[in-house]
């Protein structure tokens, strides 16, 4: 009976992260995040159950670390969808300082929990005018197996469906913030007479603006050529990405 509620408890867990996939996966997920004064600094708490969340109401609660003890400093109450196994909660960050943060049931049971650092800088590169035509020149976006600690790992533009898996990671990196609260993807099978491509669908991704860097999971189905059209919240493009996927 005991290990069996263990691995309950254990299967549940809270992330704090840059953004989320469709599936509530998280996206940049860390315990230390850099507070810009003169922004909006957001985060998403992300919890995720495994199983369909049973309560009605799940409550989130901060708490500020002070002379080495826990105070009360921020909470909400969280509506779950139905049927849904895990809920992301938008999230500003105020101020610096070492934080708990952790989820309750609607009878006060304990859920998860996460201790994160949060610094503080007063520099701010969104200040600086720019052109939307040059500003995403120097954006550099490509394909990979898996991103650890922001790198890309095992980079390609070529995937076997048989000897690779069909879940790739597209990494987006720029050398000054991204300057957009969403990455827009579109992804169109190419032909080779461009006017023949065939659209395939468009995926959405939440970030922050002052990130300069980010990735999303893409799945393939089938074999073909295909091109990534990636823009931001204002419709500009960002870059255009190919990839082929053969047997």
């Amino acid at each position: 009976m005991f290990l069996f509620f263990s691995s309950i408890a254990f299967s549940q867990e809270l992330y704090l992260c840059r953004s989320f996939t469709e599936k509530g996966e998280p996206i940049d997920a860390s315990l230390k995040f850099t507070l810009n004064s003169s922004l909006k600094n957001n985060i998403f708490i992300l919890y995720d159950n495994i199983r369909t969340i049973p309560d009605p109401l799940l409550y989130l609660y901060i708490d500020k670390k002070v002379n080495n003890r826990n105070q009360d400093y921020d909470s909400h109450v969280i509506k779950p969808d139905n049927n849904s196994t895990w809920i992301a909660y938008n999230y500003e960050l105020k101020e610096s300082g070492n934080y708990e943060i952790y989820i309750r049931n609607s009878k006060g049971n304990l859920l998860a929990t996460k201790t994160i650092t949060v610094w503080e800088t007063s520099r701010n590169e969104l200040d600086a005018p720019f052109s939307e035509i040059y500003y995403y020149s120097k954006v550099n976006a490509l394909f990979c197996e898996k991103v650890i600690y922001g790198k890309p790992i095992n980079t390609f533009n070529r995937l076997s469906l048989k000897s690779q898996s069909p879940e790739v990671r597209l990494f987006i990196k720029s050398d000054k913030p991204l300057n957009t609260s969403l990455i827009k993807v579109e992804v169109w099978k190419t032909a080779h007479n461009s006017e023949n491509d065939n659209f395939i669908e468009t995926k959405k991704y939440i970030l922050n603006k002052n990130w300069n860097q980010t990735f999303m999971k893409y799945t393939f189905k089938e074999t073909g050529d295909y091109k990534f059209i990636i823009y931001n919240d204002k419709e500009i493009i960002i870059k255009t990405i190919y990839i082929s996927i053969i047997d």
